[in-house]
C-alpha cells in the first residue's frame, strides 16, 4: 500500500473520532457516523460473500476468498490492503493482517459485540450492539487501523444477520 493511501485511511480514522456509530440505512446498508457528528462513510453488505465501503474518495471492497476455511481480503485502489481468516476452523476468532501488522478480532454474537486487538494484546477497538435495533457503537483507540475496524464491523453485522436469518438467535 502506498504511503498516500495509508495516510488517507489514517485521516478517515481521525475524522471518525474515538467513537462512531454504524446505523442501518436501507435493507443492506449501514451509515458510519461520528457520535455527535455527521456521516463519514457507508458500508453495503452482500451477505457473507463480502461488502463495499465508501467514504468520500476512499473505496474498498471486502470479498470472501476461501470455501472451507473462511478467508477474506479487502482491496482498495486495485490492491489488497488487508487479509483475514479464522484462526482455526470454526474457532470464531479472526486474524487480520494490515500494513504487515497482525490483529485479532473476537466476535461475541450473543452479546452483539466484538473486540479488535493488536498481536501484542492492545485493544484497538470495541464494537457494541445497541439494545434496540440493529445499530452498533464503535470505540476506536487507534485511527491507523481503520481498515481492520471496518472489516470487524462488517463481520459482526454479517454474522449477526446470518444467525438471525437461520433462527440461531
Amino acid at each position: 500500500m502506498s504511503a498516500a493511501q495509508s495516510e488517507r485511511w489514517r485521516a478517515l480514522g481521525e475524522r471518525a473520532g474515538s467513537r462512531f456509530e454504524a446505523r442501518p440505512s436501507g435493507l443492506h446498508g449501514y451509515q458510519l457516523a461520528a457520535v455527535g457528528g455527521g456521516e463519514f462513510g457507508r458500508l453495503e453488505l452482500h451477505g457473507l460473500k463480502g461488502a463495499r465501503f465508501r467514504a468520500g474518495d476512499l473505496e474498498a471492497g471486502i470479498a470472501r476468498r476461501g470455501i472451507w476455511r473462511l478467508r477474506y481480503g479487502m482491496t482498495s485502489d486495485g490492491e489488497e490492503i488487508l487479509r483475514a481468516g479464522t484462526e482455526r476452523f470454526l474457532s470464531g476468532i479472526w486474524r487480520a493482517e494490515y500494513l504487515g501488522r497482525g490483529y485479532r478480532i473476537r466476535p461475541g454474537l450473543l452479546k452483539r459485540e466484538a473486540s479488535v486487538s493488536s498481536a501484542s494484546g492492545e485493544e484497538i477497538a470495541r464494537i457494541s450492539g445497541r439494545s434496540a435495533g440493529r445499530s452498533y457503537e464503535i470505540s476506536l483507540n487507534s485511527p491507523g487501523a481503520m481498515p481492520v475496524v471496518i472489516f470487524a464491523v462488517y463481520q459482526i453485522i454479517a454474522l449477526q444477520r446470518r444467525a438471525y436469518l437461520t433462527g440461531r438467535l
